[in-house]
Order: structure tokens, then C-alpha cells, then sequence
């Protein structure tokens, strides 16, 4: 193995009409492996019973990997207004070994779902590329719609 790519995500989403109320406020750390030789993730992991072998790549298409990544809202049905705001930020860390405590569908991080993902604060060295801020926020209006008020980088 190569290395993780790591990528820490910040999302709360707030109905503030009729009066505030806190939807999901949460703060977790997921992975995508990286093979040997390899630019891009390699697939996502599985975690064995075998300590021998403590893990496994499931191979995956490259565009399989959107799915993997993607952040949506269902809506809320009620008629009511809010907000929405996910900030994240990702790095390739080479040669890292992943706590234990990541974990396939993590039922603590049930948002990271196929990848490895923990809520706990990894120690993580030293990125060996660059960091990759990225931030989505919206709204959503008393009709339902749901507005893109601001993405980083930005997306057409």
C-alpha cells in the first residue's frame, strides 16, 4: 500500500423556520487507499477477519468513485427554511497506516458509508501533497427549493 487519502468533513445543517433547530451537526474522518504506483484510490476497504491480512481493496471504475463522495439533501418536507454547510478538507498522507478505529460503514460516521471512516481526530502526519480545502453551503426556501449559495472550489 501507498498511502490514505484522508479527507476530514464539517456538516451542520440547521432548520431555522419556524424557530432554530439543529438537523445533523457532525465532524468525521474517512478514507480512500491508495495502491502502490497508483495516483488516484485504488478502490475502497473492507476490513478481514484475518489479521494476517487486515485488509482488502474492493476494486471499483473511476466513476464509481463520485458515488462514493457525494453530499445530498432529501429536502425537508415541512414547510420550513434552513441551512446547510459542509466544509471539508483532504491530503494524501504516503506510507500512513489508518487506526484500527476506522472502520467500514461505520455505524458512528453512518455518512462515510463504503469507506473506512472514524469520528475520532486521527494523528496524522505531514501530507505528502497539499491540502484540498473544499466548502458547500445552501439553503433551503419554504417551498422546498433548495438554493447553492456557495461552493470551494467552485463547481459549474
Amino acid at each position: 500500500m501507498s498511502g490514505w487519502i484522508v479527507q476530514k468533513i464539517v456538516c451542520k445543517v440547521v432548520r431555522t423556520s419556524p424557530g432554530p433547530t439543529v438537523l445533523l451537526d457532525y465532524t468525521l474522518w474517512e478514507a480512500w487507499p491508495v495502491e502502490q504506483g497508483e495516483t488516484k484510490p485504488s478502490g475502497y476497504m473492507v476490513r478481514n477477519r484475518d489479521p494476517r491480512k487486515p485488509w482488502s481493496i474492493v476494486k471499483s471504475n473511476e466513476q464509481n468513485y463520485v458515488a462514493f463522495d457525494t453530499f445530498a439533501w432529501p429536502g425537508d418536507k415541512s414547510p420550513t427554511c434552513g441551512t446547510i454547510g459542509v466544509e471539508g478538507s483532504v491530503a494524501f498522507y504516503s506510507g500512513y497506516a489508518l487506526p484500527g478505529s476506522f472502520i467500514f460503514d461505520n455505524p458512528r460516521t453512518k455518512f462515510a458509508h463504503r469507506l473506512v471512516s472514524d469520528d475520532k481526530e486521527p494523528v496524522l502526519p505531514s501530507p505528502s501533497t497539499g491540502v484540498v480545502d473544499h466548502v458547500l453551503k445552501a439553503h433551503w426556501d419554504k417551498d422546498g427549493n433548495t438554493i447553492l449559495d456557495e461552493t470551494k472550489p467552485s463547481v459549474e
